[in-house]
């Protein structure tokens, strides 16, 4: 099995909204009846003119678990990252000196993946075709025989030639 970033990506976009909906559909209604509790008592003891502290404030309230409110947070940070990466733009680093004097080993490069249509990443299928690759374009690539490396190479050779 190959784990990549974006597999990485997935599954905790994954794993954080299962976390939210467990947690909305068990947990957080007992959670604001006993916040709802909390917070009439707290009124009452205002009105007698006995407010509690805050520390106090702070034990009777129930808070929403931490990596609850995490998951919350970066699920839909992910979900626009992914997006992000499946349709507009990923970052890639130059491997070897293949690329030289353009491109030096370690250099980062942003493909534009509307360059020459949409792609659907899940099921690779094309959906337009509004450009043709020139010769001289900077592309990326998988190599048929070992489809988890990347390549990214100079243009030359066109269909046809």
């Amino acid at each position: 099995m190959f784990i990549d970033f974006a597999t990485i990506l997935y599954l905790a976009s994954v794993l954080f909204l299962a976390v939210w909906v467990v947690d909305a559909y068990f947990f957080q209604s007992a959670r604001e009846a006993h916040n709802q509790k909390a917070w009439l008592k707290i009124k009452e003891a205002e009105e007698a003119r006995q407010p509690f502290s805050e520390e106090r404030k702070d034990q009777l309230i129930d808070k929403e678990p931490l990596f609850t409110d995490m998951a919350k947070s970066f699920f839909p940070v992910l979900v626009l990252v992914i997006v992000l990466r499946a349709f507009l733009v990923e970052p890639f680093r130059i491997p070897s000196t293949s690329m030289v004097p353009t491109l030096l080993t370690g250099d980062f490069i942003l493909v534009n993946k509307l360059a020459y249509g949409i792609n659907l990443p899940v099921i690779n299928h094309r959906l337009q075709m509004d450009k043709q690759p020139t010769r001289g374009d900077v592309v990326v690539f998988r190599f048929p025989e070992e489809p988890y490396t990347y390549y990214i190479k100079r243009l030359i050779g066109l269909p046809g030639d």
